[in-house]
């Protein structure tokens, strides 16, 4: 063995194979070692931020829909909103009620003989406002008043119209007409 050691060529090709196995073993257990382990944390936090987002982009989808529902809901109650009769109180509604009437009778030939509020009832929790008038008038505008009705998009409903008929020229016909007006307010009359 020392004559295997004596050879210098052999022995330098011996301490550089020696020298290149410790660094490589030196290079493996401080940088590369480190470097997987960094990896290896840096996938696992990758892992977790995609799980993460699909979280997210699943409750981002989730509370996109109940969006749409709600603008779907919020055009509902607008819609409903302008049907009604504006009034923060039942006695506003009764006002504002009388005068999209009134300004219909203001137009037209209808001589108004008698008007009186009867006693409200209700639908559901709401207050349903009741109007009686009693007039005169020609067949022509008693049907332009049953259009202004239809076309009035209210919630303005024809509880009950009597209609007697007169011989005379003008103002034929003698009409009852009772109004329900509903009124969705926290009053009750």
């Amino acid at each position: 063995m020392k004559a295997f050691l004596l050879n210098k060529r052999l022995r330098f090709t011996v301490f550089g194979l020696l020298i290149c196995f410790l660094t490589t073993a030196v290079w493996w257990t401080t940088l590369y070692t480190g470097l997987m382990e960094e990896i290896n944390d840096l996938k696992s936090g990758q892992q977790s931020s995609l799980h993460s987002l699909e979280r997210l982009q699943s409750k981002k989808e989730t509370l996109w829909q109940e969006n749409l529902v709600n603008r779907e809901k919020q055009k509902d109650l607008q819609r409903l909103s302008n049907l009604l009769v504006g009034g923060y109180s039942a006695v506003d509604v009764n006002t504002e009620a009388q005068k999209l009437i009134r300004s219909f009778w203001e137009e037209h030939d209808i001589n108004l003989n008698t008007f009186r509020e009867i006693p409200s009832g209700k639908w559901r929790d709401n207050v349903l406002i009741k109007l009686n008038y009693q007039f005169h008038c020609e067949l022509e505008d008693l049907a332009d008043l049953l259009n202004y009705f239809e076309k009035l998009e209210k919630v303005i409903r024809i509880e009950t119209l009597n209609i007697h008929y007169l011989k005379r020229k003008e103002d034929n016909l003698q009409v009852i007409l009772t109004l329900g007006i509903l009124s969705i307010t926290n009053d009750v009359i």
